[in-house]
């Protein structure tokens, strides 16, 4: 029987992985991705298939990491992929006005 709650846990660990584990993106990401589960849901999927095509729809752990990268704070991301590897999402201090 498909479990749903486990194939989101695993969903998460998979982007937790890829996204250098910091929990604002990932809550961030899971809740979109339960959005839209639920909107399949209503309009008549079953678990898995909506689970699947959201999953889908939001692409695969990496590249998703990766896109995500590109329009948040670099911070959080590790120092490989080319941030500051802080492991911290916080937006830092704003830019001085010139």
């Amino acid at each position: 029987m498909f479990d749903l709650e486990s194939q989101i846990r695993g969903w998460r660990a998979d982007l937790a992985a890829a996204m250098g584990n910091v929990a604002e993106p990932l809550d961030e990401l899971e809740s979109h991705l339960r959005d839209d589960i639920d909107r399949r849901i209503r309009l008549g999927a079953d678990a898995q298939a909506a689970f699947e095509a959201a999953r889908g729809q939001l692409g695969e752990a990496g590249r998703l990491a990766q896109e995500f990268a590109k329009t948040s704070d670099r911070r959080w991301i590790p120092e490989s992929w080319g941030g500051s590897g802080n492991g911290r999402w916080d937006r830092g201090p704003r830019p001085r006005a010139r």
